[in-house]
């Protein structure tokens, strides 16, 4: 997956679709573990995301750098899919 100047290489761990997956990222300068865990469920014409994630830092008090930037990356991933799938009620 690439967002903006970061790419990040992804390995889908289990899928549930179109109702939930969970994936870790591997190969990634920052990230010694990563796994999240995607839940979408419908409430009235809405749906709603259920994003949890785990990580270990490469390296030793960094955790607050992965946070952030894992932060960023989904709002703007999200942003993503709200501006182009996403309808106005």
């Amino acid at each position: 997956m690439t967002i903006g100047k970061d790419t990040i290489k992804q390995v889908l761990v289990e899928a549930n679709l179109p109702q939930s997956y969970a994936y870790r990222i591997v190969d990634h300068p920052l990230v010694k573990d990563y796994y999240a865990r995607i839940d979408l469920m419908e409430d009235d014409n809405t749906t709603l995301i259920r994003y949890q994630a785990e990580f270990k830092p490469a390296i030793p008090l960094t955790g607050w750098i992965v946070g952030a930037k894992a932060r960023s990356g989904l709002v703007k991933l999200l942003d993503s899919v709200d501006k182009h799938f996403c309808q106005t009620v």
